[in-house]
């Protein structure tokens, strides 16, 4: 859109859109004054009775601060901004304009001890008293609120322990509880808010969708531009808001095709036993089809708001194999294949497989593993797979090539300082030879130290880097000894 002030550019010319009309300075002016000059006593009274808009005295106004405000109030979509000289000051004036006396105020426990001692001993002395609580029991805050309550003053980041509380679910709260029972009780499904901020030729328009039951807010839309521009604006957002409506309702899926024993999963959740249709938001959804003696399959798939969807499941039917495992080691012990234990036959196991990748394990009478795995394409019916039977224990091993690899590497890296040094120092002596620095035949024997000392220092890096190189092929070598080993 023409014109459409986006949030960056807002941050950079909101309240000075024209250049300081005295010096055509880009930046904002600061202006270090305590006192403004009137032009006659009739433009003071005029000042001063608020008839006319401007500077009185630096304790009320300043062109740099009225920058810094209108910006801010931009920035944060508010009709108008104040800033004052500290933050006990904002906590004061923001709670000084919501509550008198009689009023009260819900408050985070964990809070700055100067806003503690504000609302606990300085605000009751006033008639405004305060109630604290853990802002992380929502159920906590929402009984601490009373009928005059005024606000709930929060921190963002807690004292002293900076914790950050669930703004949004403290924010509506109780109000959403008390309007989701109207809204459903009327039979409402949705509910729009908004709110129009108008800042000199400029407007912002901002829309909340919220649908109902549950509150959930479905889309947040926000647009700039011109006021002269506002039908554009509002065609947008009427634009973006009917597809936000579209896509929050759910959509219709219907499965068929599936086996009488299948179940489905709906981002990895089990639907119900006899499931075969079911409701979906609009969005990516993963979908997985699982059936006793068939192959599980499923898919990911975007669902459009307000669709009906039709899905054919194709599984494939696994064929059971019996399979024998012996060990190839004289050792007594038990098979374990895809979290079956082998029925023990004579000197061999035997197992069911359903046509599977078997991933195995065989387990020894004094409790020593070793691991297998047996390709789906590998599985023959009847057949004796000889496990191979390792109890070689390679742990302590492994973390001694692991130590030794990270050792090699520390001085491989601690190797390269007087490299960089060296060469830093050549290069320096190089620089220096071209501009015609160097004449003497003692600063051509420095030169020359510094190139040996170059060389010699990367030569000892790369050793360092061979080094390391052969202890990182050792250990990934001996930790790939601890891989289940494939059986053919």
């Amino acid at each position: 859109m023409a014109n459409k002030l986006h949030f960056e550019t807002l941050q950079l010319h909101v309240g000075q859109e024209q250049a300081d009309p005295t010096t055509d300075s880009r930046a904002v002016p600061i202006y270090q004054t305590t006192s403004y000059v009137f032009h006659n006593s009739k433009h003071a009274a005029d000042r001063f009775g608020l008839a006319d808009a401007g500077n009185i005295y630096g304790r009320l106004t300043n062109s740099t601060q009225d920058v810094l405000e209108k910006r801010i109030a931009a920035l944060e979509g508010g009709v108008a901004a104040l800033a004052v000289s500290s933050g006990a000051a904002a906590i004061t004036y923001a709670i000084q304009a919501l509550a008198q006396a009689g009023d009260h105020i819900v408050a985070q426990k964990t809070i700055y001890g100067g806003s503690y001692n504000l609302l606990a001993h300085t605000l009751s002395q006033f008639g405004v008293n305060t109630t604290f609580v853990n802002a992380h029991d929502l159920k906590e805050v929402e009984d601490a609120i009373k009928p005059n309550t005024k606000a709930i003053y929060l921190e963002t980041l807690g004292n002293p322990n900076a914790d950050i509380p669930d703004l949004d679910a403290i924010s509506a709260s109780k109000d959403s509880a008390a309007l989701e029972k109207e809204m459903v009780s009327a039979g409402i499904n949705g509910f729009i808010t908004g709110h129009i901020n108008v800042y000199s030729q400029y407007i912002t328009v901002s829309i909340e969708l919220t649908m109902y039951p549950g509150g959930k807010t479905i889309a947040v839309l926000k647009d700039y531009g011109l006021i002269d521009e506002i039908d554009i604006i509002v065609l947008n957002l009427v634009a973006e808001l009917n597809a936000a409506i579209t896509n929050s309702l759910p959509s219709m899926v219907t499965v068929s095709g599936l086996p009488e024993n299948g179940r489905i999963y709906v981002d990895n959740k089990l639907l119900p036993e006899t499931a075969r249709a079911f409701s979906v938001d609009a969005g990516v959804h993963s979908l997985e089809f699982a059936a006793k003696d068939y192959k599980n399959t499923g898919t990911s798939y975007f669902f459009q708001g307000n669709q009906k969807y039709n899905i054919q499941v194709q599984m494939e039917e696994l064929s059971p194999k019996i399979i024998y495992f012996k060990a190839k080691s004289p050792v007594i012990g038990s098979f374990y294949a895809n979290g079956y234990e082998g029925k023990q036959e004579d000197d061999k196991a035997v197992l069911t497989i359903n046509g599977k990748t078997v991933l195995g394990q065989f387990i020894s009478q004094e409790n020593a593993n070793s691991f297998f795995y047996i390709s789906e394409q590998n599985l023959t019916e009847e057949k004796i797979y000889d496990i191979p039977v390792n109890f070689q224990n390679t742990s302590d091993y492994i973390e001694k090539r692991r130590r030794w690899m990270y050792t090699s590497y520390s001085v491989l890296v601690t190797s390269l300082i007087p490299v960089f040094y060296c060469k830093g120092q050549v290069n320096s002596y190089i620089n220096a030879n071209s501009l015609g620095y160097i004449t003497s035949n003692e600063d051509l024997a420095k030169a020359n130290k510094w190139i040996t000392a170059s060389n010699i220092t990367t030569g000892i890096s790369i050793g360092c880097g061979i080094w390391f190189t052969y202890e990182l092929i050792r250990y990934l070598y001996t930790a790939n000894k601890v891989l289940p080993v494939e059986v053919k």
